[in-house]
């Protein structure tokens, strides 16, 4: 009989990191990992042809992680964001399924924890929004001004 832990329990987080404990153990004899939460992130640094067989290593072993613990990786939110200063590195990454190899999406930015990273570090993305978000809040300002008495502003 199997038994489910609802989500949202108080129970599901402690027992979902037992769950993973052996898994960042396996991945970093081929690169570095990290993991937060539900989520994983395999990086390493791309020197020479070997580093990328490495690296397509530690994507097969956290591949093949889940299906000796009878759970399942979703290779459609798996990605490749490769970081440089340089000229970039075209390797192809991907994993092996039932229906045979699934090359992983490149991608110029991701987001991360609520930060969106690009492949240059610029952040460009994250200094518009909150440019934005603050324009807005300065017209919500501006609108509060004209309706409401200083007092009431002050307050707020």
């Amino acid at each position: 009989m199997v038994r489910v832990i609802p989500q949202g329990s108080v129970l599901g987080p402690l027992l979902f990191v037992i769950y993973i404990n052996d898994m960042p153990d396996i991945i970093e004899k081929f690169a570095q990992v990290s993991v937060f939460a539900d989520d994983a992130k395999i990086s390493k640094h791309i020197a020479n042809n070997e580093d990328s067989v490495r690296l397509q290593e530690a994507l097969e072993k956290m591949h093949s992680w889940p299906e000796e613990w009878l759970s399942k990786l979703n290779i459609f939110k798996c990605k490749v964001l490769s970081i440089t200063r340089g000229m970039l590195q075209n390797n192809i990454y991907g994993l092996n399924t039932d229906g045979g190899r699934c090359n992983l999406e490149r991608v110029e930015q991701m987001k991360d924890l609520g930060v969106t990273v690009d492949e240059k570090l610029k952040f460009y993305d994250r200094i518009y929004e909150k440019v934005n978000k603050a324009y807005s809040m300065l017209e919500t300002l501006g609108i509060l001004t004209k309706h409401l008495s200083c007092v009431c502003i002050s307050l707020w």
